[in-house]
């Protein structure tokens, strides 16, 4: 049997396993539950040779550290560039009073702006998964009746698509969301592999859900997304979604966060330290930075690695 311990400030791994059994390494993805989260301990006990592998263990400060977070000014990178303010104003005309989500890269002037101005909050949560940022939007909105704003990565949306479909839909009971979507694997855009299939057909999964969008890059004006506001304003009041979505550099912040944390133990100490007792055993990781430092390690360890 396989035991991790994760709290704040310590790790720690226990093996009691037939030496005859092969060892394997599943990924489970914590970046959402430990993103600011009230979360003091999170334990996987296995059994059958089966070891669990983090894929974040290094998360943004909460609110009550947030006042030690760093910031760095950044001059603006074009005047054509929409400013973060100015589309949290427009959207905000909407009387959306709460946001929920999980961070992602193309995003990062929302997520900085949201971390800056409202922390994790009772305006701000950083959800475990994009179907929970939904039902935490429809909660919202039932109980006070105003408009949500969800943000997420595309990859996501499939996350989204039962809370949508049989919760939100204007078939259903009609609860309307604003959605801010970070658009990976754009076609004709050089980007990692599990991005491309989502990436194309990000735009069409949103017309099946029923969900008007627009599209933001780096040339769309504030006066454009105001008139798009005003054509989503009956949307939304007839309990339909609406989307935005964001091209990379799409959004600027000039007030950028620093993120960090007091924890001794980052992502790949950890993805070391199991390696390191599974010798030549399997391992089985997901895409993405735990990949890509698993692949390292184990190249650096002269041990053999598949990528699939």
């Amino acid at each position: 049997m396989f035991e991790i311990s994760l709290t704040c400030d310590r790790l720690r791994i226990r093996t009691r396993v037939p030496t005859s059994r092969t060892l394997s390494i599943i990924p489970i993805s914590l970046s959402a539950v430990m993103t600011g989260l009230t979360v003091s301990t999170v334990r996987f006990v296995t059994r059958w040779g089966l070891l669990l592998l983090l894929d974040c263990l290094d998360p943004p400060r909460t609110r009550a550290q947030r006042s030690k977070t760093s910031r760095v000014k950044l001059q603006p990178e074009g005047e054509t560039i929409m400013e973060i303010a100015g589309f949290i104003k427009l959207i905000n005309k909407a009387d959306v009073g709460f946001y929920a989500g999980v961070p992602d890269s193309q995003l990062w002037p929302l997520c900085d702006y949201l971390i800056n101005t409202y922390g994790v909050s009772d305006k701000h949560i950083i959800a475990v998964n994009e179907g929970n940022a939904v039902a935490l939007a429809a909660g919202y909105h039932l109980s006070t009746g105003k408009i949500p704003c969800v943000y997420l990565q595309n990859s996501g949306l499939g996350n989204i698509v039962n809370p949508v479909a049989s919760l939100l839909s204007d078939r259903v009971y009609g609860i309307p969301c604003i959605f801010v979507v970070g658009w990976r694997g754009e076609p004709s855009v050089k980007d990692e592999p599990q991005h491309l299939l989502q990436g194309e057909i990000t735009l069409q999964m949103l017309d099946v859900m029923g969900i008007e969008h627009i599209v933001i890059d780096e040339e769309t004006t504030e006066c454009q997304l105001e008139d798009k506001m005003k054509a989503f304003s009956p949307l939304l009041k007839s309990g339909k979604s609406v989307a935005f979505v964001v091209r990379k550099g799409g959004l600027s912040c000039q007030d950028r966060v620093t993120y960090g944390n007091s924890y001794p133990t980052g992502r790949e100490a950890f993805i070391r330290a199991i390696v390191d007792a599974a010798n030549e055993g399997i391992i089985v990781s997901t895409t993405g930075k735990t990949s890509r430092e698993l692949f390292e390690i184990r190249q650096q360890n002269g041990q053999s690695c598949i990528v699939q």
